[in-house]
């Protein structure tokens, strides 16, 4: 009875404190109070039965004990529990986001353009999640990975052509969106080779939605619409990945489509920034792709903020140096 009863109490102090923001103050307090609470737990109990003094202080000492020992196993076992799980822990994101991981070598060596990209994303991912109280963590490192399926082809992708040759002028249309749309299936497949873990697999997935790369589209309406054609069905353009079903899936998706729009609009005010993606989120609302995202109206209205923040950042003056 007694250790049902210390177990009821520390599971609940677990389950208040897990549920916390991911801060240092937040996983000392998640070790310090339940133990705390069982150490307490076990001596209220000891109380109500009229324990003698003797065994107030056995109870007490075992508790504390029992806490320890349950500590040092769950950090002894959470390697194990990530390999067999795949989960995206804490310490799994930390070691993740170092700049020597495999991966991220490879993008900033072989798509500089697509690493510098990342980077961004991942800046204003970071600051949306933390504002609508999102995993903040989660988002900073699957934007890291989100693009790893462009590796397959870099030089198609615009951000890393530096000399001003585009393939894609040489490309019939629906070539170029076959290899344009593949990095999400590529992206998945690499990521699952790679073993990362499923939450950043899913959000790699879901980055685009379903939604249509529009510069392709609109491209072969024109082509038809000189050779007297109706246009192409819609469908043939679209990713093949699926809508966010995540508020952390649908900030990356938001930061993705953000950072691309702001960098090729040349746009260098933080007012001109933020009225382009209040169109783009609109744009996203109207083709159902946050419908099954968990995000509300009020964590919409709080993202662009965190965006444009981000942006204030990037655009604020700086002193004329003389020449």
């Amino acid at each position: 009875t007694q250790l049902l009863f210390v177990n009821i109490i520390v599971i609940v102090f677990c389950a208040i404190f897990a549920g916390k923001s991911s801060r240092l103050s937040s996983n000392a307090s998640l070790i310090l109070y339940p133990t705390l609470a069982a150490v307490t737990a076990s001596l209220c109990y000891g109380f109500l039965i009229g324990a003698t003094r003797e065994e107030f202080i056995t109870s007490g000492v075992f508790a504390l004990i029992s806490c320890i020992a349950s500590l040092v196993a769950a950090v002894g076992l959470s390697p194990i529990y990530e390999l067999l799980s795949n989960a995206a822990s804490p310490v799994k994101l930390i070691s993740l986001s170092q700049p020597g991981q495999h991966l991220l070598k490879r993008l900033f060596m072989e798509a500089s353009g697509t690493y510098s990209h990342s980077m961004m994303v991942a800046n204003l991912s970071d600051s949306a999640a933390e504002a609508i109280g999102a995993d903040a963590l989660l988002c900073k490192v699957a934007s890291y990975y989100h693009d790893i399926g462009k590796l397959e082809a870099p030089r198609y992708f615009t951000e890393n052509q530096t000399d001003g040759n585009n393939p894609h002028d040489a490309l019939p249309v629906m070539d170029s969106v076959r290899i344009i749309t593949a990095h999400i299936e590529d992206g998945v497949k690499l990521a699952k080779k790679e073993r990362l873990p499923s939450a950043i697999i899913k959000i790699i997935d879901e980055h685009h939605g379903n939604s249509v790369p529009a510069y392709f589209y609109h491209k072969a309406c024109e082509e038809a619409k000189t050779k007297g054609l109706e246009p192409p069905d819609i469908n043939n353009f679209r990713y093949k990945g699926h809508i966010p079903s995540s508020r952390e899936s649908a900030v990356v998706m938001l930061a993705d489509t953000t950072e691309a729009a702001v960098r090729s609009k040349n746009i260098t005010s933080a007012d001109a920034a933020e009225d382009l993606i209040r169109v783009l989120v609109k744009d996203k609302i109207d083709h159902d792709q946050l419908s099954n995202s968990g995000l509300s109206f009020d964590d919409i209205e709080n993202i662009i903020r965190a965006f444009r923040q981000i942006y204030e950042g990037m655009f604020h003056e700086r002193i004329k140096y003389p020449s």
